[in-house]
C-alpha cells in the first residue's frame, strides 16, 4: 500500500509536464494558420491513422509510468523498507511455523506482482524460490505476473544440536546417559526443504552413531578415562558422518551413569568378578615365586654335583681348580641344561695362557692323567686323524663310556657322547663353549650331566 501511494505520488508530477504542453499546443493544431513548427506537427499528424496515433499515446503514457517506476525504486527511504529483513533464526523455530533448519514461506512486498527485492546475509542464510531457486546474495528477482512465488528462508549455519540420550547400553551391560552436542552446516539447501523434517533425520543419525560407539565400551574398566574416550567418540561421529544433507563440523559428548536400579546390581557383579581377577592375578604370582624357589634349588643341587667332581679330582691342575671356582650358578644350569628364569649370559670363561711348544691336547694329558690317578675316570684312549691331529677321546667311567668328539679342537665346541652300561646313547651339546676350555672341563660337563640321569 505504501509503495502504491509513493507510485502515485510520483506519476502526476511526471504526467504534468506532458499534459501542459498539450494543453498549449491544442490551439495551435486547431487553427488554420499555426505557426512552422505546429504547422509541421500538425501535417506529421494528418498523415497518419487513428490507430497509429493512439498507439503513440499509448508509448507516452507507459514511458511515463516506467519513468515513475524507475523513481520510486531509486528511491532510498522505499528500498529500506522492501529490504525484507527476517530474523531467520527466529522464524525457523517450530512455534514460528519453521522446522529448525528452513521458515514457513515468507510473504514479499511485489511492484506490480512481478518485482521484488531478497534480502539474505550471505554464508549465514539462503533464500528458495520455488524451491528450485536459490538465491545467496541480497538482490532484485522477478517472477511471472501470473504465478505466485513461494520463498523460504534456509540457515546455512543453524543452532547447535543439542540432545540426551537416555539408557545407552555398554558392552559391560552399564546403563549411560549421553548429553551431546553438534554443531553442523546444511550442505545441500534445495534437498533440504525436500524433507518435511530435516533435524529429525540428524538426530535419529547422531544418536545412532553415538549409540553404537558406546555400546563397544567397558565403561566400568575405563570410568577414569571417560574424558578421553569421550573425546575419541566425538571424533568418530565427526568422522564417519558423510551425510547428504548436513556437515558435521563438531561434536561435544559427555557420558555419565544412568540412575537405574540395574547399573547397581551390575556394578557389584563387576565389582566381585575384579576381585576374582586380582586373586586369579595373586595366585599365578605365588606360582611363579614357587617355580623360582625350585630353580633356585635346582641351581644348588647342579652345584653341588660340580663341587663333588670337584672334590674327586683334587689334584688335577691348578686351571682346572680355578675353572670350577669360577662357574656361576647360571653358567652351571647352562651347562646341565636346567631352565633359569630369565637366564642371562653365562660369564666368561677363564682365559689358560700356559705357553709351550707342545701341543693342545699333548698340554692337557697330564690333567687327564692326574684324574685317572684319583679314580675319577677309569682310562681314557686318545684318538687321532690320518694326518695326526686330534680328534677325540674316549672315557671309561663306572657308569659305561664317554666320547668326546671334537675334530677341530680348541676352535669348535666338542660334542659329548655317553654310551651306558645298558647300551642306552646320549648326546650333549655345548652351548658355552671358549676356546681356551681344556677336556677337562668338558669331563666336568658330561659327569655332571651323568650324575643328573642317576
Amino acid at each position: 500500500m505504501k509503495t502504491t501511494k509513493k507510485f502515485f505520488g510520483i506519476f502526476p508530477k511526471i504526467l504534468f509536464f506532458p499534459v501542459l504542453f498539450v494543453i498549449m499546443a491544442l490551439p495551435q493544431l486547431l487553427s488554420k494558420s499555426p505557426s512552422p513548427f505546429f504547422r509541421s506537427i500538425k501535417q506529421l499528424l494528418e498523415s497518419q491513422s487513428i490507430f497509429t496515433i493512439l498507439l503513440i499515446v499509448f508509448g507516452i503514457l507507459l514511458l511515463i509510468v516506467l519513468i515513475a517506476v524507475v523513481a520510486v525504486l531509486t528511491d532510498d527511504e522505499w528500498k529500506e523498507n522492501m529490504k525484507r529483513k527476517v530474523d531467520t533464526t527466529e522464524a525457523v523455530k517450530r512455534e514460528r511455523g519453521g522446522n529448525g533448519i528452513y521458515t514457513d514461506p515468507i510473504p514479499f512486498i511485489w511492484i506490480f506482482s512481478v518485482l521484488t527485492y531478497v534480502y539474505v546475509e550471505t554464508g549465514k542464510e539462503c533464500a528458495i524460490v520455488d524451491g528450485e531457486r536459490i538465491i545467496e546474495t541480497k538482490q532484485w528477482i522477478t517472477k511471472s505476473f501470473f504465478h505466485d512465488a513461494v520463498i523460504r528462508y534456509v540457515l546455512l549455519e543453524p543452532p547447535p544440536l543439542i540432545m540426551t540420550i537416555e539408557n545407552v547400553r555398554t558392552q559391560d551391560d552399564l546403563y549411560l546417559t549421553a548429553d551431546i552436542s553438534v554443531t553442523y552446516r546444511v550442505r545441500d539447501p534445495l534437498a533440504i526443504i525436500k524433507k518435511a523434517d530435516p533435524l529429525k533425520i540428524l538426530q535419529e543419525h547422531v544418536k545412532s552413531q553415538c549409540t553404537n560407539l558406546i555400546g563397544r565400551l567397558d565403561y566400568y574398566t575405563i570410568a577414569d578415562k571417560k574424558a578421553k574416550y569421550e573425546n575419541e567418540i566425538c571424533a568418530a561421529i565427526q568422522r564417519e558422518s558423510i551425510l547428504p544433507l548436513f556437515e558435521i563440523t563438531s561434536v561435544h559428548l559427555e557420558m555419565k551413569l544412568a540412575v537405574d536400579p540395574r547399573n547397581v546390581e551390575k556394578i557389584e557383579e563387576l565389582k566381585r568378578q575384579q576381585k576374582e581377577k586380582d586373586l586369579l592375578v595373586e595366585d599365578r604370582q605365588k606360582e611363579r615365586d614357587h617355580a623360582r624357589e625350585i630353580d633356585k634349588a635346582k641351581i644348588g643341587a647342579g652345584l653341588t654335583i660340580i663341587k663333588e667332581t670337584a672334590e674327586i679330582a683334587k689334584g688335577r691342575s691348578e686351571s682346572t681348580k680355578e675353572y670350577i671356582d669360577s662357574l656361576g650358578p647360571r653358567a652351571i644350569l647352562s651347562m646341565i641344561g636346567t631352565p633359569y628364569h630369565n637366564l642371562e649370559s653365562a660369564p666368561n670363561l677363564p682365559m689358560l695362557t700356559e705357553a709351550t711348544e707342545r701341543s693342545r691336547y699333548e698340554r692337557e694329558k697330564p690333567e687327564l692323567d692326574n684324574l685317572q690317578e684319583n679314580g675319577v675316570i677309569k682310562n681314557y684312549e686318545s684318538r687321532w686323524s690320518k694326518d695326526g691331529n686330534f680328534c677325540g677321546v674316549v672315557i671309561e667311567v663306572d657308569d659305561g663310556q664317554i666320547h668326546i668328539l671334537s675334530p677341530s679342537y680348541p676352535d669348535i665346541a666338542p660334542t659329548i657322547q655317553f654310551i651306558s652300561r645298558s647300551g642306552q646313547t646320549y648326546e650333549w651339546p655345548i652351548e658355552k663353549w671358549n676356546a681356551n676350555m681344556t677336556i677337562v672341563h668338558v669331563i666336568t660337563i658330561a659327569l655332571s650331566k651323568i650324575k643328573l640321569l642317576q
